[in-house]
């Protein structure tokens, strides 16, 4: 396999192992894909249909739920403001001000 279908499996595999433990948040952008995953639609389960479909992902198609915005600040945390002001040539990441 390459590199690429080893990387994409690990990433499945941790979305799957963490799922309620709210690493996800930081995996994506520590691999550089939050835009990427975040402009995809919100998928869910079929929760209608029989066990035969249950499991299939589907679009939601309700109101409740709106475009998703990809906000590009959010690739990055923002770096302490006490230590951007020790160290002045330390630029702050993108969006966070100073």
């Amino acid at each position: 396999e390459d590199a690429k279908t080893v990387q994409q499996l690990i990433q499945q595999e941790r979305f799957v192992e963490f799922l309620f433990e709210n690493r996800r948040y930081y995996d994506v952008r520590r691999w550089g894909i939050y835009e990427e995953v975040e402009s995809e639609p919100i998928k869910g389960m079929n929760v209608e249909g029989t066990k035969e479909v249950f499991y299939i992902r589907v679009i939601p198609n309700t109101s409740r739920i709106g475009a998703r915005i990809v906000n590009k600040r959010l690739n990055w945390l923002p770096i302490p403001l006490n230590e951007v002001r020790l160290l002045p040539s330390l630029d702050q990441n993108p969006g966070w001000g100073e």
